[in-house]
């Protein structure tokens, strides 16, 4: 570790220093901000009333109705008070391309808050799942015992399966959009079928555990629940 360190420290006279590029997150509040000032304004009915707009076209890309008001932070006011650097200078007027860019941004904002649900899920499947297990009996019949490990078998094996399912439907339909889709669905629809079946087994155990005292007259609770 030290002499990676050292590596590091006596490279940095050679390090090529670039300036830093702006964070796409300030151009968010950029163009929030310039379209709100401008909120009062209608939407532009000619290209040319949009600041350096390189089309023909008075709808800036993509096409997304609720965000459409950030269109107003590209428009050239009718009167303007200020010049135009002076106005870009101020944040109140932001070129097409950036408009462009944020809009693209925001449009998976909600694709992104997906990713919540998706990490708890997850992250309830590889812990909580498997703390159910171990408390509750995990004897097939009287005397065999199965690991947890074999849970996990379970769950690879199922996603290989879903994975060719979802593949055959691929080149039954013959669409390269409609799989994914079904697969999303089918996986969204599949975690809350799983988490609500384990909320009720984790109620069930709950409601049948036992207090038992052990030789030292110290109680524990006992549940003979199977995990099966």
């Amino acid at each position: 570790m030290v002499a990676g360190f050292s590596l590091f420290f006596l490279g940095i006279p050679f390090y090529e220093r670039k300036k830093p590029s702006p964070s796409p997150i300030l151009d968010c509040f950029k163009v929030v901000k310039a379209a709100l000032s401008k909120i009062h304004l209608d939407y532009p009915v000619s290209p040319s009333q949009l600041f350096r707009n390189n089309t023909s076209d008075t709808e800036i890309l993509p096409n997304i109705a609720l965000l459409r008001w950030l269109d107003k932070a590209a428009i050239l006011e009718p009167s303007p008070l200020v010049s135009i650097e002076q106005a870009e200078n101020a944040g109140r007027l932001v070129e097409v391309a950036k408009v462009k860019d944020v809009k693209r941004l925001m449009s998976m904002f909600p694709l992104w808050s997906t990713f919540f649900v998706y990490s708890l899920v997850g992250a309830t499947a590889n812990t909580f799942f498997y703390e159910q297990a171990n408390v509750m009996d995990d004897h097939l019949g009287k005397k065999s015992h199965v690991p947890l490990v074999i849970f996990v078998i379970i769950k690879t094996f199922t996603s290989f399966v879903v994975s060719h399912i979802c593949e055959l439907l691929k080149s039954a339909v013959g669409s390269t959009r409609r799989p994914p889709l079904c697969r999303t669905t089918f996986g969204m629809l599949c975690s809350f079928l799983c988490c609500l079946v384990a909320w009720r087994v984790e109620k069930y155990r709950h409601d049948d555990m036992e207090i038992r005292v052990d030789e030292d007259n110290v109680e524990f609770n006992v549940n003979e629940m199977s995990v099966f």
